[in-house]
């Protein structure tokens, strides 16, 4: 019944060199009309799958070098033996597929493999076999190991693994080539690995290769202390830790770290594990909330201490749990505990059941503790080791070298607040750790909240900060000194030695750590330095009241502009984000900010804007200019980067105002959900009625500036007119400002937001793939008297937005087979039209000698068009753009993969010729060169 039940349909594709079939449906036999072709048969996908072994006929296939599966139904696929030897890539789908089938590790030829949604667990240690695989791919939810067999492939250029329950990476890893491009999207792994993977696939092989010699499992976390001041923080510290109470004990101001060390609950037998807790006892002052968030970590537990007698309201208990979790999202635990319950006599009001009800698993316990009586202790120290015996990185695995070097530094920093990088280095050495992973062990503890070391950043990359509380005590200083309050959070330099100097109260700070307590100020988005003046701006300081601002979104826009706005929704209250979001926008600096809002100015794009919190809920982002959409495009995004980084349980809401205005002028208070425009886009609607106004409004025009990318052929060919009428303005534009002087020209202003708004949303299709190496390149043939030879000239180029240009120094003499060229080729299709866009605007203002390597990225661009005309390649912008935002993409996608290969094997220091990678407010991921690095990396301020 079965083989009747299904419909055999052939699709039939010729492909250089071969054909490529597509089958549906049980296929017993070779369906009739491909017998004519068995000899040219080159790839096939069948589909809807129902059977548990494949066709034998697929062995009378000499030339099948390709094969996709897709399993349906529900029996697991049995053992798929006798497969054509000559396979260099299978692909198998579906959760029919349980283990892989031994057939699939003795294809010797073999270079890519593709697990797409199965249910295996466990991959198999004969995929150590597969010498010659270069992709392996792995989309297994159910995943739950790794064989260690996976080190032997040395060709390997590509990993990547999803699942959810993989847990550990064996050590074994680390013997793979740091070519590689590793990807593993696995929400379980522990701690270390997980920031390790954001460090790079360099660091993430130092740390697995140090695992293979001697590594031990740590008991370890952060233990957070949180409430009102004046509470009995410190005294509960104090009790848990065994020391005898103290009357009226010091007010902590800024961070005091300590140690605890509980049993671990879970110990019966010999010899007993330690849980090892750094104690991290936070002011309660309200000066420091802001900074504290810095160093709330996801799997860390939480104590909400707080005192009956204030009361709950007085306590902030609700807020303090809402401020972590906005922070952490639902990875900490937080146990409430009611402190002085024998001496005062309070018993605790508090509604715990309502709130566990609101926070669910975020909330493990209350206990209610006197730590002059010690009542309660007991039972709260059990109830610790019980939650932190639970957390994820117990157990976590770290080599006993770095582990000596580690518990160094940490005894270490019991005496002094800092080091410098050379003594650590050296001492890192004198343990038997080499340069990368010293470098590596560094990063590791900085991002486990051990140190705080910059090593990106040119000013502070020679300091590591031992104690964190030095750190926060020297901007705390800051911020509640009053003058710099009274004069609207201006900090002048020639005040800081009366702020960070010595005092009868205190030591001070010496003098040559001021440029760098100011620029760790900058790096946590305290403040900024402010344009031509010996001052910085503190963000936190700045008045209450509003001036007035040049425009507001109910009036007319301005002859020449547009205007946009956008809505920002959020959920809970995020706490510091106008200044940290006035502080990240400072390029956009004016002297209009106040503690509720900011108006900047976009000077490249004629452009203004409005940022302002409408309530402590509702942030309000309004855009006027030529074309406004590039201004407010960066400004959403830095918004949403922000959110990103500092509070991982919030979501911020986008919607669209309605544009609608009344006979009077006054706007619609109507909004338009942003995922239900797309939503609707996405299913061909092209216009929406607002339910306030009821005037109807087209859906894309609403969404401009939001929407990720074109998603249909008419689209492209209006984004493609789009472009074109853009350099057309540009170039009248140039044309103007060159015989008129006018800087102020709209219409080039409007040119260059427009392409760069296009230029940027394609880049950030790309972003997944181009997330460790440059990825904007021009390839050409090399000059040579043997017309045998292949010999190629590869030039980077660096990635400013507007002024994308080549970077001579990035250039690489390379040698390369022409199918390598090949696969290269679809990348250089897609990103050859983009540079088109980009550069020969600034290459217009480069023939009017402004710029030097502007116009020899014109030139190198040119070069490189001309090779890829060449090869054949009719690649223009309409197919470019068309294939980045469709599935058709995975050529293109392998072509990068390819060039990413040929880069780092020429250049496996990674020094791409001086490029640097830095991340933009708006969390663009851009490679600078030095000129251009230097907005993003200022180094130190000069005091002097």
């Amino acid at each position: 019944m079965e083989s009747n039940a299904f419909r055999t349909v052939v699709d039939e594709f010729e492909v250089s060199g071969g054909w490529r079939v597509r089958l549906s449906g049980p296929i017993a036999d070779i369906p009739g009309q491909l017998r004519g072709r068995v000899q040219r048969i080159t790839e096939i996908e069948l589909l809807e799958y129902h059977g548990r072994s494949l066709p034998t006929w697929l062995n009378s296939l000499p030339q099948l070098a390709k094969l996709a599966v897709s399993f349906v139904g529900s029996q697991p696929i049995e053992e798929l033996q006798d497969l054509p030897p000559g396979l260099k890539s299978v692909t198998l789908r579906g959760q029919r597929v349980v283990e892989i089938p031994g057939g699939v590790t003795t294809l010797s030829h073999l270079q890519h493999l593709s697990l797409q949604g199965v249910a295996v667990k466990n991959l198999p240690d004969s995929l150590g076999n597969l010498t010659s695989l270069r992709e392996l791919i792995v989309n297994a939810p159910l995943l739950e190991t790794l064989p260690g067999t996976l080190g032997r492939l040395q060709e390997l250029r590509s990993l990547r693994i999803t699942s959810q329950r993989l847990k550990a990476l064996p050590p074994q890893l680390g013997r793979l080539p740091d070519t590689i491009d590793l990807r593993l999207e696995c929400p379980a792994l522990s701690d270390s690995i997980a920031k390790l993977v954001g460090r790079g696939v360099p660091a993430l092989l130092t740390y697995l290769a140090s695992l293979e010699d001697h590594s031990e499992e740590l008991y370890e976390a952060k233990l957070v202390v949180i409430g009102e001041g004046n509470v009995g923080k410190s005294s509960l510290i104090g009790a848990l830790r065994g020391m005898k109470f103290i009357q009226n004990r010091p007010i902590t101001h800024g961070i005091e770290v300590e140690n605890l060390q509980l049993p671990h609950p879970d110990d019966g037998m010999p010899p007993p594990r330690q849980i090892h807790l750094n104690v991290w006892d936070f002011g309660g002052q309200e000066v420091y909330r802001i900074s504290h968030q810095f160093f709330y970590s996801q799997r860390s537990l939480y104590l909400l201490v707080w005192r009956p007698r204030e009361g709950r309201e007085e306590n902030a208990v609700e807020g303090l749990i809402r401020r972590v979790r906005l922070r952490t999202g639902d990875g900490a635990r937080i146990i409430v505990v009611s402190t002085y319950s024998d001496s005062e006599g309070h018993q605790p009001e508090l509604d715990y059941p309502e709130l566990k009800k609101k926070f669910g698993p975020v909330l493990a316990g209350q206990y209610a503790i006197d730590s002059l009586t010690s009542a309660g202790i007991c039972e709260l120290k059990e109830a610790i080791a019980q939650e932190a015996a639970k957390l994820p990185q117990m157990g976590e695995l770290l080599s006993q070298s770095w582990i000596r070097a580690r518990d160094t530094v940490l005894e270490r920093a019991r005496h002094d607040p800092w080091m410098d990088w050379e003594e650590f280095a050296s001492m890192c050495q004198s343990i038997g750790l080499d340069g990368a992973a010293t470098e590596t062990l560094a990063a590791l503890l900085h991002d486990l909240g051990h140190i705080i070391h910059f090593d990106q950043d040119r000013g502070l990359r020679d300091v590591i900060v031992l104690q964190p509380e030095w750190l926060t005590k020297a901007i705390g200083f800051v911020l509640k000194d009053e003058t710099t309050r009274d004069e609207d959070g201006v900090l002048r330099y020639e005040r800081l030695n009366e702020i960070w100097g010595p005092s009868a109260e205190r030591e001070g700070y010496p003098a040559s750590f001021h440029p760098y307590f100011l620029r760790l100020m900058e790096k946590f988005d305290v403040s900024y330095r402010l344009p031509e003046r010996r001052a910085a701006l503190v963000g936190q300081l700045v008045p209450y009241n509003r001036p007035v601002v040049p425009w507001e979104p109910q009036r007319a826009t301005p002859p020449g502009e547009r205007s946009a706005s956008l809505l920002c929704s959020f959920s809970e209250p995020p706490v510091g984000l106008m200044s940290w979001l006035t502080v990240r926008n400072n390029k956009y600096w004016t002297n209009l900010r106040w503690r509720r809002g900011a108006y900047l100015s976009c000077e490249e794009y004629g452009a203004g804007a409005l940022l302002e919190l409408q309530s402590d809920r509702d942030l309000r982002i309004s855009v006027h200019g030529p074309s406004p959409y590039m201004f407010l495009a960066l400004l959403r995004d830095s918004v949403q980067h922000l959110v990103n980084e500092r509070w991982q349980g919030l979501s911020p809401q986008f919607s669209v105002p309605c544009p609608t205005r009344s006979l009077q002028g006054k706007p619609c208070q109507g909004r338009f959900p942003v995922p239900i425009l797309e939503k609707l886009k996405s299913k061909g609607e092209s216009s929406i009625a607002c339910h306030t106004c009821a005037e109807t409004h087209d859906i894309v025009s609403l969404l401009t500036g939001f929407s990720p990318g074109p998603t249909s052929a008419l689209e492209l060919r209006a984004l493609s007119e789009q472009i074109r009428a853009a350099e057309t303005r540009t170039q009248e534009g140039l044309q103007q400002l060159a015989g008129a002087h006018l800087a102020s020209d709209l219409q080039l202003k409007r040119g260059l937001s427009e392409v760069a708004f296009q230029f940027r949303a394609i880049r950030h299709m790309l972003a997944n793939e181009m997330h460790d190496c440059p990825g904007l390149f021009a390839l050409s043939r090399q000059r040579s008297r043997n017309p045998l030879a292949r010999r190629y000239v590869l030039t980077l180029f660096c990635e400013e937005t507007n002024q994308v240009h080549a970077w001579a120094p990035a250039t690489y003499n390379i040698s390369c087979s022409r199918s390598v060229v090949s696969e290269v080729q679809p990348f250089l299709d897609l990103i050859v039209p983009l540079l088109s866009l980009a550069v020969p605007i600034v290459g217009t203002l480069a023939s009017s000698a402004i710029n030097e390597s502007l116009k020899s990225g014109v030139e190198t661009l040119t070069t490189g068009s001309e090779f890829l005309t060449a090869q054949g390649s009719t690649a223009d912008i309409e197919t470019a753009v068309g294939q980045l935002g469709g599935p058709a993409n995975d050529e293109a996608r392998r072509g990068y993969r390819t060039f990413r290969y040929l880069l780092l094997n020429v250049d496996p220091a990674r020094e791409f010729g001086g490029l640097v990678r830095r991340t933009t407010a708006a969390g663009d991921n851009l490679w600078l060169c030095p000129e251009h690095l230097q907005s993003y990396d200022p180094g130190l301020p000069a005091l002097d």
